[in-house]
Parts: structure tokens; sequence; C-alpha cells
């Protein structure tokens, strides 16, 4: 639990002190929802979607290294892409990426035979599918904060360096990310009914932005941890 109450300490120092480091990414949110109301096309939410993850990438690199590394905080965003750790991140990113899509589409195929017919057992089913993978998720993910620190990494590594913390780290991950879906499907659920729908739509994007800077702390953290430990 300690290390959710130092992320949390942490995102909100972040918030203060960084605002050159996220502001971008908030103007490219802001931008993509605008583009998305008047367009309503699909891909280019996958394509938004994907380059948020490119987008989003000094941010998580900055906190990565300065909890990991107890680097001072670098209030600047465009000078991340110089970096090599910052390359490498990208790279892995969009691998771990790749991965848990490939990893879901496995699952899926491999289980189908055994779903019900019935709509809700269905349902039922995918959301347990949907926790499973959040596991697998927390056990992959670490690749990332190892390529920040310009380390190459697999998936095989990262399950292997959370062995013996999976589920604390599962659990803790879950105590984070529960209010942020509750807190989007009260949004989505009456922003068309709701007259400013313009602020909850700016509200929406903070929330974003600011669960990525508490998912990077909470990770990164518990990336050190664990790396103290085996040391």
């Amino acid at each position: 639990m300690k290390e959710i109450i130092k992320s949390l300490i942490f995102s909100f120092f972040y918030l203060k002190v960084n605002f050159k480091n996220y502001a971008p990414i908030i103007l490219y949110l802001l931008f993509t929802q605008f583009i998305i109301k008047y367009t309503q096309n699909i891909y280019l939410v996958i394509i938004f979607f994907l380059l948020y993850i490119f987008v989003s990438s000094p941010l998580v690199v900055n906190i990565f290294r300065s909890i990991i590394l107890n680097e001072n905080l670098s209030n600047h965003y465009f000078d991340f892409f110089k970096k090599d750790y910052t390359n490498l991140y990208i790279k892995k990113v969009f691998y771990l990426l790749i991965s848990a899509i490939v990893i879901y589409f496995l699952h899926v195929l491999i289980l189908s035979p055994f779903i019900s017919q019935d709509i809700s057992k269905i349902t039922f089913f995918l959301y347990i599918l949907f926790l499973y993978l959040i596991y697998i998720y927390t056990r992959i993910l670490f690749i990332l904060p190892a390529a920040s620190l310009n380390v190459s990494k697999g998936l095989k590594d990262s399950y292997l360096f959370t062995k013996g913390n999976s589920i604390k780290i599962y659990v803790l991950y879950l105590i984070i990310i529960t209010p942020y879906f509750f807190i989007n499907m009260i949004i989505s659920k009456y922003a068309q009914d709701f007259s400013a729908i313009n602020l909850l739509v700016l509200v929406s994007i903070l929330i974003q932005v600011y669960f990525t800077i508490l998912q990077s702390a909470f990770f990164a953290y518990i990336y050190k941890n664990i790396l103290g430990m085996k040391s």
C-alpha cells in the first residue's frame, strides 16, 4: 500500500512542478477530441490512441528515471525524444502493445469452444478474462521501466522479475485503476445529457493525464523496490 501512497504524493508534486512536461499531452488530447467530435471516425480513434502512447513517452520516461535513478525531474518535453533511452522505451511500449493484443486473441481463440452462447454468461466470462489479462499485463510491463534506463528486456525477463510479488502488484494496481474506470464510466454515461459537454471532455482529459502520471509513478516505485530486493 505504501507504493500507492508514494505514487499519489509524487503525482501531485509532479503536477505542480512539471507543467512543461505534460502540457503538450493535454494540448494533444484536446486536439484529438476536437477532431473525433466532428469526424466520428473509429479509425481515427485507434490512430490517436496509438499516437498517445508515443506522445506520452517523455512524461513516462521522465517519471521512471526520476524515481528509479533519483534523477531530478526534467521540466521539458521535446528534449526527451533525442535520448536513446526514450527511443528504446517507444520501441518496447509498442512491442508490449502488440504482445498484449496477441495474448488476448490467443486466449479468446483457445477458450472460444468453452464460451456459452448466453449473453449474460458471455459478459461474465469477458470480465473474468479481462481481469486475468490485467494480471498478465502487470507481469510483463516491467520491460518499460527497464527501457527507460536504456536496458532492453523481454517479456520473459519481466515475468521472472515480478516472481514472488505478482499478486501484490496486481491487487495494488486494481486499487489504482478501479476509480479511474468508474469515473470514466460515469462521465461517458452522463456526457450526452450534460449541457456543458466541453467541460466534461476537459475533465476526462485531465483525469487521463493524471492517471498516466499516477500509473507511471506506481510502476516506477514497484520496479525500484524489486531491484533493491534483488541487489
